[in-house]
C-alpha cells in the first residue's frame, strides 16, 4: 500500500540522517585527536590508566605508593584510587592493554562513548518529542565544540556524561512505565547510577533531581520496592 510505502521511506529516510550524524560525530571526535599532545589532567590520568597505578609524582598530594614505600602495597589499593573512582581507569587500562600505549588510545574511549552518547540523546529526546526534533537534537549535539572538546580528551568527564546520559534514559524508562513491564530497566537503571558513582562522586547531583522529578510526576513510583533497591 501506498501508506506503508511512505511509511517505510520516511523511515529509512531518518534512519539515514541518524547513522549520517553519529559519522560525523565519529569524525569531530576522532580526526586528528592522536596529534595533538596532553594538556592538564590529560597527562596524569592516561598515565595511571596504563599502568593502573595511583601515582600523581606530587610531594604536596601523597598517595598509597608513598605511603607504603618500603613493603608491598596492600590489597585494597587496587580497588580505588585517593582522589576519584576506579570504573574510568579500569575502561582506560582496557583500551591501553587491547589497542597499545599512545595519546589517541588514552583519548579514544571518550571518542567511542561521545558518538554513543549522541546516539542517547536522540533515544531521550524521542521519548518527548517527534523525531524531527530528536534528530535535530543529536546533530545540535554532535557539533556543539563543548562536546566535540570534552570527547576528545582523556579525562574523567567524557566517560561520566556518557554514564549520566545512558542513565538519564532508564530513569525516563522506569519514571513513565508500568513496574512489571519494565523491571529489567530498574536493574539496568541501579547499574548506570552505580557506574556513575564509581567514575566521579560529582554525578551524585542526579539523586536529589530524580527525587524531585518523581515527587512531582510518579509519586506512586516510592511505593514500589524495585525503587530502592
Amino acid at each position: 500500500p501506498a501508506c506503508w510505502q511512505a511509511g517505510m521511506h520516511k523511515y529509512l529516510t531518518n534512519k539515514n540522517l541518524l547513522f549520517g550524524i553519529l559519522l560525523l560525530t565519529f569524525l569531530l571526535r576522532f580526526w586528528g585527536a592522536g596529534s595533538r599532545d596532553f594538556f592538564g589532567d590529560e597527562g596524569a590520568d592516561a598515565f595511571r590508566g596504563v599502568g593502573y597505578v595511583d601515582y600523581l609524582g606530587t610531594s604536596f598530594q601523597t598517595q598509597p605508593i608513598d605511603w607504603y614505600k618500603s613493603q608491598a602495597l596492600p590489597w585494597w589499593t587496587n580497588l580505588s584510587f585517593h582522589d576519584f573512582p576506579p570504573l574510568a581507569m579500569v575502561i582506560q587500562h582496557a583500551f591501553f592493554a587491547v589497542f597499545g600505549d599512545s595519546i589517541l588510545v588514552a583519548r579514544l574511549p571518550a571518542i567511542v562513548l561521545g558518538t554513543l552518547s549522541v546516539l542517547l540523546i536522540y533515544l531521550i529526546t524521542k521519548r518527548f518529542f517527534e523525531e524531527k526534533i530528536a534528530l535535530l537534537a543529536a546533530f545540535l549535539f554532535s557539533i556543539n565544540s563543548v562536546m566535540v572538546w570534552i570527547f576528545r580528551t582523556s579525562i574523567l568527564e567524557p566517560i561520566l556524561l556518557f554514564f549520566i546520559l545512558l542513565n538519564i534514559y532508564y530513569f525516563f524508562r522506569i519514571a513513565h512505565n508500568s513496574i512489571l513491564s519494565r523491571s529489567k530497566d530498574y536493574l539496568m537503571f541501579g547499574l548506570t547510577l552505580g557506574f556513575i558513582a564509581l567514575t566521579k562522586y560529582t554525578g551524585i547531583f542526579l539523586a536529589p533531581v530524580y527525587i524531585i522529578y518523581l515527587l512531582i510526576y510518579n509519586r506512586k513510583i516510592f511505593k514500589s520496592w524495585h525503587i530502592y533497591t
